[in-house]
């Protein structure tokens, strides 16, 4: 962990925070410390929103260090020549990463920049003046949902990592070992359970986007699932954020990841981007340039796969026509179907992705505000049937697999065995999060990695060694620079 960096981001929302007579009070700048910033509730406030923001990195490069890595790997999305003509890109989807590969090493560093952020908190809050318990109480629970979400992305991505349960106090306490994959989900359990009840059900309109009771629960019940042997726990807390929340299914499906609705209830956690510079998010990225065909102005770096298209065209409406969610996730070009965007008819004969295209002025201009969705009610509906259906009661889940193919225009599933019931399911997850970095993290929890990339002729296939390229191997930054963690042998 680089600790180092949240010293220096520390210092950056330290100064931010201060006005410019503030500043200029400053008798020496160089002692800055904990008596000298923890001054008020603003000053936790302040820290606290810049964990969002260190998820959403101002850098046009946001696509291809932390979403290329989750969608290059899955067999939804086809990997072009402008993304591949970046060795570093493309050592992600061939599977031919190293450790000094830089997207992985950017995922390492800023997971655990949000973790320091959140343990300088929690070190700190109890020494703040003027607030009262519950403010307190309240902030503690946010962080630690937050450092517990940064350790699920990372656990998402790396076989080991390391658990940063509090702020290192002096420099001998700055490296820590890798902690056991068991170890570090249990830790991402407790925080969640403990963080959920006292975390608000929703915020102001003014700070939308920051992480609520409903989804600390969604991502407590993934961390049941992920495991695996734990499929009970994450059926009875899917329930709970169905039966205690407002969460539903919107029927406007493409409008969700164009940045006009993304206040739906469908929406429980995102990544926010905004041209406002208010509340948990204030950045853009290039998402939008990146998917669009080369034909209009965009990079092209990537295209749906031809296995998602050809599962998209596998079962037709009630009325006859494709899924729903194709229009809204895809862009293509076919005799007697109306495709449009950006209110005119799509005519390139190059297929892309709708979904996080915004518009045609979000391609020319390269500038995108469409927030990136890590959590939906969708996914919550599915890994509750998934849950079901691994406890061998696949009639049960049938009901809430149904409502996700009813949004899509599909007939309900006709079925309730469990072989079909879970095939069902995750043909569901591939049509429903195309481009949404769930699709290999499926594939890697079910175990079919290798046989899956080599069905869709994924063009890392070939090169997949089960029980290797699950995961990322930890950066070099990171075993360079910590005497505890040795470098890992199979890389």
């Amino acid at each position: 962990m680089k600790y180092k960096n949240i010293v220096c981001l520390w210092i950056s929302v330290f100064l931010l925070g201060l006005g410019c007579d503030d500043y200029l009070d400053l008798n020496d700048p160089t002692n800055l410390n904990a008596d000298n910033y923890w001054r008020n509730e603003a000053d936790v406030k302040n820290t606290a929103l810049a964990m969002y923001a260190m998820l959403t990195p101002g850098s046009w490069r946001y696509h291809e260090y932390y979403i290329g890595p989750g969608i290059l790997r899955g067999d939804d999305v086809l990997p072009l020549y402008e993304a591949l003509r970046w060795d570093y890109i493309a050592a992600v989807p061939y599977f031919s990463n190293r450790p000094a590969n830089p997207c992985p090493d950017i995922i390492w560093n800023k997971m655990y920049d949000v973790i320091g952020q959140a343990n300088q908190i929690l070190r700190y809050i109890d020494g703040v003046t003027g607030m009262d318990e519950a403010a307190v109480n309240r902030y503690k629970a946010e962080v630690r949902a937050m450092r517990a979400y940064a350790h699920y992305e990372l656990l998402r991505n790396f076989r080991q990592i390391v658990i940063a349960d509090s702020d290192p106090d002096g420099l001998d306490k700055l490296n820590r070992p890798l902690s056991s994959r068991e170890g570090s989900w249990n830790f991402v359990v407790r925080e969640l359970s403990e963080a959920a009840p006292l975390l608000p059900k929703k915020w102001s309109d003014d700070q939308y986007g920051r992480i609520t009771s409903g989804a600390a629960k969604a991502f407590l019940g993934t961390a049941y699932l992920y495991q695996g042997n734990k499929m009970k726990e994450a059926e009875q807390t899917f329930k709970s954020v169905i039966a205690d929340y407002d969460y539903e299914l919107d029927d406007e499906f493409a409008r969700l990841f164009d940045g006009s609705k993304e206040t739906s209830n469908e929406i429980i956690f995102a990544q926010r981007f905004t041209a406002d510079k208010n509340g948990t998010g204030y950045k853009y990225n290039n998402m939008a340039v990146a998917n669009y065909t080369s034909d209009d102005g965009g990079w092209y770096m990537w295209r749906p796969s031809d296995f998602l298209m050809e599962s998209f065209r596998e079962e037709k409406t009630t009325d006859g026509k494709y899924d729903k969610r194709m229009f809204g996730t895809v862009l293509w070009s076919e005799e007697n179907v109306d495709v449009v965007f950006d209110g005119e008819p799509y005519t390139s004969s190059k297929t892309c992705f709708r979904k996080y295209t915004e518009s045609k002025q979000a391609v020319s201009s390269m500038t995108s505000y469409a927030d990136y969705i890590t959590m939906r009610y969708a996914d919550v509906l599915l890994m509750l049937a998934e849950a079901l259906t691994e406890q061998n009661k696949a009639p049960e889940a049938v009901p809430y697999l149904d409502q996700v193919r009813e949004r899509a225009g599909l007939s309900k599933f006709g079925k309730t065995d469990t072989e079909s019931v879970r095939a069902e399911i995750r043909r569901q997850r591939l049509l429903e999060f195309a481009l949404e970095s769930k699709r290999f993290y499926d594939l890697v929890r079910w175990g079919i990695v290798k046989e899956q990339l080599t069905e869709a002729k994924h063009i890392g296939a070939a090169a997949f060694v089960k029980g290797k390229h699950e995961y990322f191997p930890v950066p070099l930054s990171e075993t360079n620079n910590n005497p505890k963690i040795d470098p890992d042998p199979n890389f």
